[in-house]
């Protein structure tokens, strides 16, 4: 796989994102979803942050060896019941609902349709790497197989 691969497969999700959020109409944001309270906007308030917390990984480069292998690795550490996905779990469903309300529908496509690529132009500079990702030095999406 090459830096290229990922890279541009994810400015091709987070362009989707972004006119999904463009599309979407005012009673479409307010639909529930099956994550509990989560509604539509507070789900994509959660995906919005990706675009900026990306640029911020990539602003944690660390000359250390990455300690996962691949991606697929680190999401499997990052799952696990003393994960970071579920410890922090209720603290990422209440940022979610707050930014759903402090944002405008604009500012969270923004992120999709701004930040994102910026930070894809990042990344592209910067060339594979390894960044500090919750205190874990891990390769950058782009040198992480998703095997």
């Amino acid at each position: 796989m090459t830096l290229e691969d990922p890279l541009t497969t994810l400015d091709t999700l987070w362009s989707v994102w972004a006119e999904q959020g463009r599309a979407l109409v005012d009673e479409q944001w307010v639909r529930p979803t099956r994550l509990g309270a989560w509604d539509v906007r507070s789900l994509y308030a959660h995906a919005a942050s990706w675009p900026p917390a990306f640029a911020g990984l990539l602003d944690q480069v660390r000359h250390a060896e990455p300690t996962h292998a691949t991606a697929a690795a680190l999401l499997r550490d990052f799952n696990t019941p003393d994960g970071n996905a579920n410890r922090l779990r209720d603290w990422s469903a209440a940022r979610a609902r707050e930014d759903a309300t402090k944002y405008s529908t604009a500012q969270l496509v923004e992120q999709f349709a701004g930040a994102g690529p910026r930070a894809i132009t990042t990344a592209r500079r910067l060339g594979p790497v390894a960044v500090d990702y919750f205190g874990q030095a891990v390769g950058t999406p782009s040198t992480c197989s998703p095997s």
